[in-house]
């Protein structure tokens, strides 16, 4: 019963998210076949099963994703592709090894990668698919925390102009983008947060326009914002003009090279693009941190701020806030009276 459901499921979900099923071309996968033992388990046997049955229980496609994105780049430059290979502490962690000094990564890439695979293997372990998951016992690299600045109120107002009068790009592109910097500037919200918005995600509600935010970092938790003017403008503008050139896609945000969703890799290069530009630097990150310092800065509490950043821990909320020196000015203006 429930094989049949999730096989009339997954023509529905192969079809809105084609992408997804992709993890190695047909090709590939014929070549790497005729070199495999028929004790070997490859890694793309169960990878069917686990897109359909991940997103028929809800969670987010982005996550998906994310494990796919990791499995292709391990299995293409490590040669690892058995589940008996991957689930070999010793074998993954000399080949992550290996992939991180020829390709200079970070530890902090080789921790995304051991995180993706650890999800996959933790799902073929609760199927019963194998009968431990090893992936866990692989250690993880040293991270040092990002210093990203936080934009200005003034940096931003000039970025919003420049956006809306930058000459390389089309009348969509540049609705596409007036829209995803309103929303970056009024919310804070994550770049992954952004590219998986889908195109009912901002919508009206009892007479009030609101945008809806699926948390990446959160296991899928919702966050919802009732939206200003100017974002129910830019909205509408974007999909005035999607719907005269016949984009239909369901993600929100679309690549103009592509019938697909916008990638990472076009914010980055657009922000790349934008920040030699205008003679500073410019990342979603830096938005994210200026909604910190504001609402800080207005007197927000500290666990709504938390709530509207869309944070799981306190401490995360403090990172974000301890450079504008929010957490010890009760402190410090105590020391100041005692001085003086």
């Amino acid at each position: 019963m429930t094989h049949n459901y999730l096989s009339a499921a997954r023509q529905e979900l192969e079809r809105k998210h084609t992408h997804l099923f992709r993890l190695l071309s047909p090709e590939e996968i014929g070549l790497l076949e005729e070199d495999m033992r028929p004790s070997d388990t490859p890694v793309w046997r169960y990878w069917d099963q686990y897109v359909v049955k991940t997103l028929v229980l809800g969670k987010s496609p982005i996550t998906v994703k994310s494990v796919r994105d990791a499995l292709n780049v391990v299995m293409r430059h490590t040669g690892l592709v058995t589940i008996e290979q991957l689930n070999a502490p010793t074998v993954l962690d000399n080949a992550l090894l290996k992939l991180q000094m020829e390709r200079n990564h970070k530890a902090s890439t080789r921790n995304t990668y051991i995180k993706a695979l650890n999800t996959y293997f933790i799902w073929l372990y609760k199927n019963h698919f194998i009968k431990e998951n090893n992936i866990a016992r692989i250690e993880k690299g040293r991270v040092e925390a990002t210093d990203i600045q936080p934009l200005t109120l003034s940096q931003v107002e000039k970025v919003v102009v420049h956006m809306g009068s930058r000459r390389h790009a089309t009348a969509i592109e540049r609705a596409r983008n007036i829209l995803m910097l309103d929303i970056f500037r009024f919310s804070g919200v994550r770049p992954c947060e952004l590219l998986g918005m889908q195109n009912d995600d901002i919508f009206m509600e009892n007479h009030k326009w609101k945008m809806l935010i699926n948390g990446r970092k959160q296991k899928g938790r919702k966050r919802f914002y009732e939206i200003p003017s100017f974002i129910v403008y830019s909205y509408q503008t974007y999909m005035k003009l999607r719907d005269e050139a016949g984009r239909w896609e369901d993600p929100l945000f679309i690549s103009m090279s592509s019938r697909e969703g916008w990638k990472t890799s076009g914010l980055q290069n657009l922000f790349k693009k934008v920040s030699k530009e205008i003679g500073f630097r410019v990342t979603a990150y830096g938005f994210r941190r200026f909604i910190a310092s504001q609402l800080s800065r207005q007197g927000i509490q500290r666990d709504h701020l938390s709530r509207y950043m869309g944070h799981t821990r306190f401490t995360t909320t403090d990172i974000y806030i301890e450079r504008e020196c929010y957490l010890t000015n009760q402190g410090t203006d105590m020391m100041r009276r005692v001085y003086e």
